[in-house]
């Protein structure tokens, strides 16, 4: 009962956040922040139109940690917060309940795009940034019997270098690096910009082939 309290708190304080970018006055900025949110799940099943674009002047009225997440092949994007923990794995959540769990910036399952990848096993992070490294994955998703499927995947990874990425308007020095994976008559290639500390600033993640791409931005400044 404390964990479901917990969590309805978390998720009560995530909306408060969001909604808070709205304000109580009719500023058309400052209201793009809760849309951008509340029009992720309807956008995300189907092509979407135009969204107006993110601005750090309305970002940075959120006071909830938050990332830009963008589905790549839908062109739709939403802000998400974290609203559990679960060991080393962090839940991530739209207004309208779609979720991303991550375990350092590295995606082990989705819920609410359709065609999710229900759970993964996945390098740690540190792998990600190793030139010439190699390792496996191990995806599950639902066949059309709802029935779990697990898909193994052979993994390489390498260095692109240095490279400066923007992310709402504000400029990062980054280290770029490739993971190439295939599998089962299926290849996919990961990109994870990590900062000098090792951090992972950016992604493009491989969700599964209904998905697509998932892009995952860490907006906050230094």
């Amino acid at each position: 009962m404390g964990a479901i309290l917990e969590m309805t708190l978390h998720r009560g304080l995530l909306i408060l956040a969001l909604l808070a970018v709205s304000g109580c006055g009719n500023d058309p900025e400052t209201s793009q922040g809760t849309a951008l949110a509340k029009g992720f799940l309807a956008k995300a099943k189907s092509a979407a139109p135009a969204q107006t674009p993110l601005t750090r002047a309305v970002l940075d009225q959120v006071e909830t940690p938050v990332m830009v997440a963008r589905l790549e092949t839908r062109q739709v994007f939403a802000l998400i917060a974290k609203i559990e923990d679960n060991g080393a794995v962090e839940t991530w959540s739209t207004l309208d309940d779609i979720t991303i769990s991550q375990s350092d910036g590295v995606i082990v399952a989705t819920r609410g795009l359709g065609g999710d990848l229900m759970s993964a096993r996945v390098p740690a992070v540190f792998a990600l940034r190793n030139d010439g490294g190699r390792h496996d994955r191990m995806h599950s998703f639902l066949d059309g019997e709802d029935q779990p499927v697990q898909r193994r995947f052979t993994c390489s990874v390498s260095a692109l270098g240095a490279e400066t990425i923007e992310i709402v308007e504000v400029k990062f020095s980054t280290r770029h690096f490739v993971e190439n994976c295939s599998g089962e008559g299926v290849a996919f290639r990961n990109d994870h910009w990590f900062d000098a500390d090792g951090t992972l600033r950016k992604s493009r993640q491989w969700i599964g082939e209904d998905v697509g791409y998932l892009v995952l931005e860490n907006p906050r400044r230094r």
